[in-house]
C-alpha cells in the first residue's frame, strides 16, 4: 500500500518519551464499583459543582497520606530501591488542540488533599482554558519536546531516575478520564507508581474506580485496601465539603435523598 511519512509532531514526541518508560512497568490494574449516590446528589445540589477530576484528585491525596505506598516510586539506579515523597503531586491530563490536533498535557498540582475542591476545580478549568503559553508547565512540556532527541532523551531519562524531579514535573500519580466523550479507559499504563481512572456514573450512583498500579511498588491487597479507604474519603469528609458548597437549603436536599 502507498503512504507517506509524517514527522512526529510536539504532541507525539511527549507522549513517545512517556511511553519509551510506561512499558518498563509492571503495570497491575484494580477496579472497585464504589458507592457514591450520595455523594452525586451533593455535588448536583452545589454551587458552582467542583469537577469529578478534582473530587478524585483530592479523594486520592487524603487516600495517600494513610497508604505511603501510593507516594513512592521505584528507583532502579544506582541500586534498585524505593523513594517515598511526603506529599502527593497529581498529573492531571488535560487535552487540548495544540497546532490543529488533540494533545495530552500534565496539569500538576502539589498536595490536592491539602487544597479545597473550589480550588483545585478552578485550576483544573484554568488548565484546560486558558492559552496554552500562559500556562508554564504546557508551554514547557512542548519546548521540551521540541528538543532533538539526543539532548531530549537523556534529559529525560535524569529526570525519571531523579526522584525528586520526577515528582516535580511528572508527578506522584496520574489522573486520566475520558468519560466526558463517553468512553471509559480500562488500562491505563504510565511510568508513575499509580494511575487513577474512573468509568460512567451509573444510574444507581454507581462508579468504577481503576487504579493501574506498579507491582514492583506495591501488592494488589494494598490498593484494594487503599480504594476501599478512598470510597470511605468520598462518602466522608468530600461528601461534607460538597455539602457545605451548597445553597442553605441544599442540606437538606441532600440529606432527603441519602436516606
Amino acid at each position: 500500500m502507498r503512504g507517506h511519512y509524517k514527522r512526529l509532531s510536539l504532541p507525539r514526541r511527549t507522549v513517545t518519551d512517556l511511553m519509551r518508560y510506561a512499558i518498563k512497568v509492571p503495570a497491575i490494574p484494580a477496579q472497585r464499583v464504589m458507592q457514591l449516590g450520595a455523594v452525586v446528589a451533593a455535588r448536583k445540589a452545589a454551587v458552582n459543582a467542583p469537577s469529578w477530576s478534582s473530587i478524585f484528585a483530592k479523594a486520592f491525596g487524603i487516600t495517600a497520606q494513610a497508604f505511603p505506598p501510593l507516594r513512592q516510586m521505584f528507583v532502579p539506579y544506582p541500586w534498585p530501591h524505593l523513594y517515598e515523597y511526603d506529599t502527593s503531586v497529581a498529573n492531571i491530563a488535560v487535552t487540548r488542540d495544540y497546532g490543529g490536533e488533540g494533545a495530552v498535557f500534565g496539569c500538576i498540582i502539589k498536595d490536592p488533599a491539602a487544597l479545597s475542591l473550589a480550588d483545585l476545580s478552578a485550576r483544573i478549568d484554568n488548565d484546560a482554558k486558558a492559552p496554552i503559553d500562559s500556562i508554564r508547565g504546557f508551554s514547557r512540556q512542548m519546548k521540551f519536546a521540541s528538543l532533538p532527541g539526543l539532548i531530549r532523551r537523556p534529559a529525560f531519562w535524569i529526570a525519571m531516575n531523579a526522584a525528586r524531579l520526577r515528582g516535580r514535573y511528572f508527578g506522584t500519580f496520574a489522573l486520566s478520564t475520558i468519560t466526558s466523550f463517553g468512553s471509559e479507559l480500562i488500562l491505563t499504563v504510565s511510568p508513575l507508581t499509580t494511575v487513577l481512572a474512573y468509568g460512567m456514573l451509573q444510574g444507581d450512583g454507581t462508579l468504577a474506580v481503576r487504579i493501574t498500579f506498579d507491582h514492583r511498588v506495591m501488592d494488589g491487597v494494598t490498593v484494594a485496601r487503599a480504594m476501599e479507604h478512598m470510597e470511605g474519603v468520598l462518602n466522608g469528609q468530600l461528601l461534607r465539603e460538597l455539602e457545605a458548597m451548597q445553597p442553605q437549603t441544599g442540606a437538606g436536599v441532600t440529606a432527603a435523598r441519602r436516606s
